[in-house]
Parts: C-alpha cells; structure tokens; sequence
C-alpha cells in the first residue's frame, strides 16, 4: 500500500492549510529527533548550538580511567572518575561515594553492595555536531551511528593549569562504552521534576534553618546529583554525592533517593518554576525545603 502521495490537487486555499500543517509537523519531527530519547547528536555544522540530550555511557572497560559519562536535558555533564586514577593539572575535583538502589515494586530498596569511592566531575555542556564541549573538562567525540548500542567515544581534556585560558592537552582516551537506555517514564511531573535545583529556603517545623549553598539534579536516567558548597572553611570547598531516584507512588508525589550519605523518602510539590520537598525520618517536625531553578 502506497503511503504517499505523488502531486495531489489541492484547492488553493486547502492548499495553504496544507502546507502550514505540513510545516507545522516537520517542525515538530525535527524537535523530536533531537529530544531525550532520540540519542541524536545534532548540533548544526561548524557553529555550538546548545542541544539538550538526555544520555549515559558506560565504560566497559572496568581498568579504564573513567567509569561513565552522563548528559542531563538541563544541559548538565556528569563524568565519573575512578578513584585510584586521579586527575592533577590543576583540576580541583570532589571525591564521593556512589550507592545504588534497585526498584522492588512498588518500593525502592538499597543496594547491599559495599560503595566505591569515585571521583565526579560536572558543569555545563555544549553540542557541536559529533562533538560535545564539556566545560572546562574536556571534548567529547562520539560514533553517532552507534550510540543506541555499544560503542567508542573518545575524550580529549582540558589544560586547566591556567584555568582563565582552559586549552585542549594532550591527554586523550578512548573507550569501549555501552548506552544506558533505561529511562523513568515520561510524565507532567517527571518533566517538571527533571532539572536543576537552587535551594533557597528550608524549615524545622515552623522554624527558618540556615542553609548552605545546596544544588540538586534530579535525571530521567535516574540520577540524583546533591553539591553543597561550605564557603567558611578557609576556602571555598564544594562536596559532592551522587545516587540515584525513584518515584514510589502513581500519582508522582512521593519519591525514595538513595546516596553514599543520604538515604529516604521525601514528598514534592512541583511548579514550572518551583520545587518543595517535605521529609521526615521519623520525628515530630518535618523538613520542608523550597527550590528554585538554576539559571
């Protein structure tokens, strides 16, 4: 059965309606290819346009520097470094630990599995056709014909001795990496959820805490990134952990997290702009923070 149609007569003001819905869906089509589940890499030729892609990469390699790569819709890279492989040239980077929790229906359960210590790097991200620009880290070239299924990616970092000037070094790597494609299913409120946090006010009960400088990232691929930066310590030192996330309940209110430091269950309320959590591990008061979006 022939789909298409060759040459179809269409009056001319049909034929106006015609080509506008015909725009309209080509639009539409392009959006797509370039959204979360797409693993397109398309960023236009010769010109860094920020594309948002939702993508991990596994190393498979287990004696390999790094252990995984990740790129959140937030425009956000998430590299793991395995511990006994530091970076130096001037790199500061945190040291965490990573916990994992696997889904037991309708609960999450912690994994039993002894935690590694690892290294992570993140910041922002740009596309550039097969290239995509981790900022002030490094380059990463993927095979695009191949990122659904197993393939090479190749990483090229920076030169952060003079970190105004951040120039491409000489260390580059290749890796044998495996595509994660196990994404939380789509919804209004893992959409809303799926960004990048600010907090901006939190409470005990009815009382105002202080707070530091605290940032979260919720991910499709389940990742649950926390960075809290302690500005009276001498100096500016930023401490990272890493884990994952889950909802728990069908209506996406209720969600468990699971981290090296920190493991529970806390209720949200979402808004496009706006992200309240209220915990409570068992006392009478219940911890109520307020989020707003990272610009």
């Amino acid at each position: 059965m022939n789909l298409f149609i060759q040459n179809p007569v269409i009056p001319d003001r049909g034929k106006r309606i015609f080509l506008r819905i015909a725009a309209i869906l080509t639009a539409a089509a392009a959006l797509f290819l370039t959204g979360c589940n797409s693993g397109s890499i398309a960023g236009g030729s010769g010109t860094e346009t920020p594309n948002r892609l939702c993508m991990k990469w596994e190393v498979t390699d287990q004696d390999s520097k790094f252990a995984s790569f990740e790129l959140t819709e937030d425009e956000i890279y998430i590299v793991i470094e395995r511990e006994e492989n530091q970076l130096s040239k001037g790199r500061e980077s945190m040291i965490i630990g990573t916990s994992f929790f696997h889904k037991t229906a309708p609960l999450f359960k912690a994994a039993q599995s002894t935690t590694e210590l690892s290294k992570i790097h993140t910041g922002r991200y740009i596309v550039s056709g097969s290239k995509i620009n981790l900022i002030d880290f490094g380059v990463l070239e993927i095979d695009t014909s191949s990122t659904l299924a197993a393939s090479v990616i190749k990483l090229q970092l920076y030169d952060m001795t003079d970190s105004n000037t951040p120039v491409l070094s000489d260390e580059e790597y290749r890796f044998n990496v495996k595509r994660t494609v196990d994404l939380i299913a789509p919804s209004t409120n893992t959409d809303l959820l799926c960004r990048h946090w600010r907090l901006v006010s939190r409470k005990l009960g009815e009382r105002e805490m202080g707070i530091n400088e605290i940032k979260v990232l919720f991910s499709k691929l389940g990742t649950y990134l926390t960075t809290e930066t302690y500005p009276d310590t001498g100096r500016i030192m930023t401490v990272t952990n890493l884990g994952q996330w889950g909802w728990i309940d069908e209506s996406e209110t209720r969600l468990r997290y699971s981290t090296s430091t920190a493991h529970g269950t806390m209720d949200v309320i979402l808004t496009e702009t706006k992200l309240t959590t209220i915990e409570n591990d068992g006392s009478a008061m219940d911890v109520t923070s307020e989020y707003e979006l990272v610009e």
